[in-house]
Parts: C-alpha cells; structure tokens; sequence
C-alpha cells in the first residue's frame, strides 16, 4: 500500500491490424454524429503500443494525450509484459520496434553503446552529469538531444527522444564505496553497458552479472543504483550505505520508433512525439527527485546510512577515469554536449546530497488505548482514483477490504480484493492529533510486489466520530486517507482474514 511506488500496471487498449495504429471507436462515433449534424467529421485518435514502459513513459503519455488534444495515444506495456512478450534485452526491443509488432518501445541509453550507438555516450559518461537538474537542462534543449540521437537511426529505427533516468549511486554492501581504492578489485553488480564495462576497467573494478531476480549479495561489494531501487527489491536486507554525494552517471530511456508506424501520421503528430519528450523532462526529473526523497527516507529507516565521499576523493574518481571522458570529449558529439555543460553549470543548482532527515519533533512518541479495538473499511479501485493517484499508479494491493486490530501500542492490518491478500503490522503511537505507524514486517498475497518495508514510518491525522475513524496522511508519501468503521472497542486478532493472517505472536506478542 505505497503511494510513492512508481508502477507500471496501466491497463493495456487493444490494437488493431497488427498491434502498431489502433482507432478509438468511443471517437469514432463522436465524429459520425457530428458528420450527421452538418458539422466535419473529426479523425479517430491514433493509439501507439509501447514496450519496455517505466511510469517515466507513463508520464509522457500523460503529456502527450494532452499536447496533442487528444489525437495521439500511448498503450504502455511494462517491463514484465515486454519481457514475455519479446525479451527485455535491447536487441529484443529494437527488432520488435523494426518488425512492426510494437510502433514505439523506451530503451535504456545505456545498452545502446553495444550495439555501436556512441552518440549517447556524452550523456552517460562517469561523474560528468551529475544532477537532475543538469539532465533535464540538457534533454530540454533540441539541438542537444538531436546530437546525442543521431546513431540511433543506423540500428533501423527512428529516434524520437530522450526521457530523463534516474541518477546511479554507490550502495554498498560490505562496506562504503567511497573513492576510487574502494571500487579496486570490487565486485560489483549493476545494468550493463559499454560504459560502464569501461569505467569498471579503468576504477579495476569486477563487474559481477545480476541474477534474474536480483544479485546474491553475499558474493558482491555492491551496485550502482538509483536509492529508490533499495526498497523496491528489498536490497536493505543485505545494504549498508549509499554515498550520499556520489553520481556516477544519469539512467536515461530513448524512445524509438518504427518507420512505417510514424510515416502514417501527420508532420504535426511526428513533432508532437519528439517535442513532448523535451517538454516533459522537467516534470519526470521532478518524480526522481520525490523516488530519491521517499527511497532515502525508507532506508533510513531501516538503518542505512548516508556516509558522504568528499571533495577528494570525487575528484580521485573522476582522475581514474579521465581517459574515458577525454575521449568521448574529442568526439564532436561529445565536444558539442560537454561545452553545453560548461555553460549551464554556474546556472544549475548541484544535486542535494542524499541524507536522512531527522523525524519531525511533533511525531508522536508515547502509546495509548484511545483507539484500540477492530476495524474494517471498504475501499474501491475508482476510490483511489478519486483521490488523486493516476490510474497507473494503483496496484491491486491498494484497494480492497480492509481489516485493522489496534491493540496496547500495536497494530495489525490486511488488505484483501480478489487478486491480492497482504498483511502488515508495526508500533502504533498517537497523540491528540498523530497517529505514527511504525512498520515492522509485512507480506502476504501480493502480484505486484507492493508491500510496505519494515522500518517505514508513517504519520497520520486522525478523526473518530461516530463510530468512523478517519485516517489521512500527514506527510506527502504516506497511506492513503481510509475511513474505518469500528468494528468492536475489542482487539479481536481473529478477525483477519484466513488467507493473509500476520504473525500474531509476532505483531501482538499472542
């Protein structure tokens, strides 16, 4: 039931004639009424399938529907569809984009450096783009991105654009990854790529393949990741720091397209698509920049720490790996994007170090038998919906029938809809005003792996009148606002359901 999760669960349209263009037929008959009214008939809206969709594609598409008018539509699938679909490796995604089976698809820059796409490699090089704020300047400028595209098109697509990525840190698992004499002799696992490959070479660094699921943490150093990436696989079971003021490089997605499918809109439409990529940069780099503030302060909770590297040693980073950058830099491409850089940067803000911020002082910190007792609420997808969260954004995990036991300063509460059964339980403390919860474990039933961490802490205002206690955030990411109806004044822990019981004798001490 996390709010702050970015997923990639939007409901696919159906396409027609060989999965590229698909015609709204909702549109279809608007226009023909309109026809029959004397007036001019107005074109369908053009759906275009895109593969590999990360929620940046979905804010894009968002954007896109808009500056269109609602003329040009993106049909997202997500990572897990793509890969049953056609591979998640680049490769795969290109040639479903060449062969017509998806019109578009958002390949990570980063995997286009092995397939001879040095363009890009400006944008990607270690310790030179450095900030969000940095990236975004530079994929709002045309005649950047049109440089850092133009290998693109020898690998028999088209390039659209470029969507900002988040920004790649050092999270150790042994230890800090301070300087350079740390990442010597290293094991370490992240996403590959030619520059990367070459980075680790010059740092002396081992690079260590990722399994399917994720690494074996107990034969590695640590990764290279954005801090987001902690909670949403549970590395902080086996982290134990990420540099705070360490960028390696920025985590950037391409969009690329297929001719036949682009040649069939209009001039308009074509620059619609590619404008709206530069247009939109400002408002994904910002939902990093929230990823960034809500990963740091769920693994602060959990005890990671934030150790900073310094002046120093980033400067020993960057000496390690100068021939690299030298050499991207005699390129024209990257002579032209790193004179950009040199001009935005006494204009850009530098990133905000990673750091944990200390729990608010009106937090509340003593227990009470106020509100003990059992609850249930009903709450619906289109409830959700109603709150403000966009489509894409809600799980099964996060509707359903509620069922919450507070009892002497603890709590316990399971989710449950046809699809989905998840459980959780923590400390529950409160004051006139605050309900904190504390997470302590959760699981249960959950498709889309949406699960509160252990160590997440929660404020909540709170209202109980009537038999209804009210719960809404009192922090941007938090549980969503819930009204209970009480149940009993009783603790009943036989009330959950069978499917997704928590560990009573571990959340209420039965």
């Amino acid at each position: 039931m996390s709010p702050a999760h970015h997923g990639t669960r939007f409901a696919a349209a159906a396409a027609m004639a060989g999965l590229i263009i698909a015609g709204c037929a909702a549109c279809t008959v608007d226009a023909t009424a309109a026809d029959r009214a004397g007036g001019t008939p107005s074109p369908a809206p053009t759906t275009l399938r895109i593969a590999g969709a990360g929620w940046e594609v979905h804010e894009y598409a968002d954007q896109l529907f808009e500056a269109s008018g609602g003329r040009l539509q993106l049909d997202p699938m997500d990572w897990s569809e793509t890969d049953s679909a056609f591979g998640w490796e680049a490769k795969y995604l290109i040639e479903a984009v060449k062969s017509g089976k998806v019109a578009l698809a958002a390949v990570p820059a980063a995997s286009l450096g092995d397939l001879a796409v040095a363009s890009l490699d400006p944008l990607l090089a270690p310790f030179v783009v450095d900030s969000l704020a940095m990236e975004a300047k530079l994929l709002e400028d045309d005649d950047i991105t049109s440089a850092l595209l133009q290998d693109v098109p020898k690998l028999g697509v088209e390039a659209i654009g470029i969507l900002p990525g988040s920004l790649a840190h050092p999270f150790g698992t042994s230890g800090p990854l301070l300087s350079a004499s740390d990442f010597a002799g290293a094991p370490i696992s992240t996403s590959r790529g030619q520059i990367v490959d070459r980075t680790f070479a010059l740092l002396g660094t081992k690079f260590v393949e990722w399994e399917k699921n994720g690494a074996r943490f107990d034969n590695i150093h640590g990764s290279l990741l954005p801090v987001m990436a902690i909670p949403d696989n549970d590395f902080h079971k086996a982290g134990r720091s990420v540099t705070a003021d360490v960028t390696f490089w920025p985590r950037p997605v391409v969009i690329i397209g297929n001719t036949a499918a682009l040649a069939a809109l209009n001039q308009g439409e074509r620059r619609t698509l590619s404008d709206v990529t530069r247009s939109s940069a400002r408002s994904i780099v910002g939902g990093h920049a929230e990823d960034d503030r809500v990963g740091t302060a769920w693994s602060c909770g959990v005890g990671m720490t934030f150790p900073l590297a310094g002046k120093a040693a980033i400067d020993g980073l960057r000496a390690e790996v100068r021939p690299l950058i030298d050499e991207i830099a005699a390129t024209d491409v990257g002579a032209k994007v790193f004179a950009r850089i040199a001009e935005l940067r006494p204009t850009t803000p530098p990133e905000t170090p990673l750091h944990c911020i200390p729990t608010p002082a009106n937090w509340p910190t003593k227990t009470s038998d106020r509100l003990d007792g059992t609850y249930i609420a009903d709450v619906t997808r289109a409830d959700r919906l109603a709150q403000g969260y966009p489509e894409y954004n809600i799980a099964d995990e996060d509707w359903g029938h509620y069922t919450l036991v507070v009892k002497d300063g603890r709590f316990a509460i399971t989710q449950q809809n046809d699809a989905s059964c998840t459980w959780k339980y923590g400390a529950w403390r409160m004051n006139e005003h605050l309900v904190r919860e504390t997470m302590e474990d959760g699981g249960g039933i959950a498709p889309n792996w949406v699960l509160d961490k252990p160590g997440m802490d929660f404020a909540l205002h709170w209202t109980d009148f009537n038999g209804t206690l009210l719960l809404s955030p009192a922090v941007e990411a938090g549980p969503w606002e819930t009204a209970f109806t009480r149940v009993s004044r009783v603790a009943n822990l036989n009330a959950f359901p069978d499917e997704c019981t928590p560990p009573l004798q571990d959340a209420f001490g039965h």
